[in-house]
Formats: C-alpha cells, structure tokens, sequence
C-alpha cells in the first residue's frame, strides 16, 4: 500500500493541527497494542469513544467507504475489518504514513489518502457511504465539505455523521474560551476547531441537498463514562448519574430523545441520504 496524496489549501489553524497530530506519539502507543487484527476489532469494540462506529456495519451493508478526518485511522481499520471497501483521508502526512505501516503490518486493506474535507470530490468514487467520526467540525468550509460528499456518493447513497455539539444554553463564546483556559476538557488539538449544534448540522445537510436526515442518540449513552483527568470525585459521580439517567429515563419516554435532540443536549449520531 502507499499514502496518495492531494494538493489542499493549509490556512494557518489548519497548520497548527497538522503540527499537533505530526508531534503526537498516541496512535504509535494505540497500535503497538493490536498484535493481530483481531485486537484492533476488540479494542474499539469495547471502547467508549469509538463506540458509535459499531453502528455501521449493522445499518449499512458492506460497500465502498470514503472515511474523512481520521486521525490514527482505527475507524477505517475496523471498517475494513468489517468488510467495507475502506478509503480514508487524513491531513497530516506522518498520520497518513504511519496508518499505511500499521495497516499493512496487520494485513488491513485501505487506501490511505493525504487531504482534507474541503477536496475530497478530488477522491475516485463513486462511495455508498461518507462517514466523519468527530471530524467535519474542523472542517472550514462545511457548504464545500457537505457538497464534496454529495458529489462522491452514489444516488441514494449515505452519509454518517458523529460529531460534537454545542447544548442550547453554552455559546460559542464560551467554547471558544474554554479552548483557551482548558483546551484538554474540549480536546483540543492546537488549531481548526468549531463547534455547532445538532440543527446547524442538520441545516447544512439538508441545505447542500441531503434527504431523509435522521438523528438517533450516540451509543455512549449505554455506557458509563471513564473518569477524566480533570474530574474530581462529585464531578465524576454527577457525571455517571447524568449518563444513567439519560440511558434508563429520558431515552424511553416517547418524543423525549427528539426534543433532547432539538435542544442539542445528547451527543447525536445523523444519517443523510443523497
């Protein structure tokens, strides 16, 4: 296998999130756990953050997957895993050239592409799903993105999104300044970062011309969350009623996850059709 890779404009944040995940050592740690592939399967299987890309192969069947913004590149490992025809995008070279050893060490097919959100209608199609995994929010463009998707897809063809958004009563403002004080509470990787709500996500789906948009509630909710660096004992115990609570009352009362959902409360996981 070998990384191709495609001209793409770095504006200056974006820079400094290449710099970030060029420095980091972290998929390096990740990866010399799995032994075979089999590991890599376990290891995001049980894992709280990966939990959501689980879903895929048991809403879509298996097909061609164009995979956007990601990173140590476990959710196109497992998807290939499963089956899928796994093309994946990453900005940061060393990323894209260290998934390529990882891949290739443990026998994965994927094609590993150097590039962002905004050229990704540069990437031979067509694809039957686009899938970003906590990544279109540090996408600049979101209009060029979302409509770069479209064009790769085939008719009736999906797109998957799992990102991070703003609750109704925080603003923009505030995630902005927590980026500054504590960057490590809103994972921060040094530049190109956003944030929006579950109907701006919505809104520019279906403005770009996606149909049929759902959203369901994230799978993390079926889980209790680990403890964080940052979490003294009230805080974690406030955080696993808040999750139980979520799982055992709210998502079981008719309309109730919806309106969650409305009020951008729940970390949401949105299908379009194209």
């Amino acid at each position: 296998m070998s990384v191709t890779q495609i001209l793409f404009p770095k504006s200056i944040e974006l820079e400094k999130e290449m710099t970030f995940f060029s420095g980091t050592s972290d998929g390096e740690k990740i990866f010399s756990q799995f032994k075979t592939a089999e590991d890599l399967v376990r290891y995001v299987e049980q894992s709280f953050e990966y939990l959501d890309i689980t879903r895929i192969p048991l809403m879509f069947k298996p097909g061609r997957v164009l995979d956007v913004g990601v990173a140590y590149g476990l959710t196109s490992a497992y998807l290939a895993l499963k089956g899928f025809d796994v093309t994946c995008v990453e900005p940061a070279l060393k990323l894209c050239q260290d998934m390529d050893a990882n891949f290739s060490r443990l026998g994965i097919k994927a094609q590993v592409v150097q590039g962002i959100g905004e050229v990704i209608d540069q990437i031979k199609g067509p694809f039957e799903l686009v899938v970003f995994y906590s990544s279109l929010h540090h996408c600049d463009d979101m209009d060029k993105t979302l409509s770069g998707a479209r064009r790769v897809l085939v008719p009736g063809g999906k797109i998957f999104l799992f990102e991070p958004v703003l609750k109704f009563y925080r603003s923009k403002a505030w995630f902005f300044r927590q980026m500054e004080e504590h960057p490590e509470k809103v994972g921060h990787y040094g530049g190109n970062e956003h944030i929006y709500r579950t109907s701006e996500y919505i809104d520019y789906l279906e403005r770009v011309g996606f149909k049929n948009v759902t959203v369901v509630p994230s799978l993390t909710y079926s889980r209790a969350p680990k403890k964080a660096p940052w979490d003294n004992a009230l805080r974690f115990f406030l955080k696993r009623i808040y999750f139980w609570g979520v799982r055992t009352l709210l998502l079981r009362l008719p309309g109730v996850p919806a309106l969650l959902n409305k009020l951008s409360l729940l970390n949401p996981v949105i299908v379009g059709e194209n």
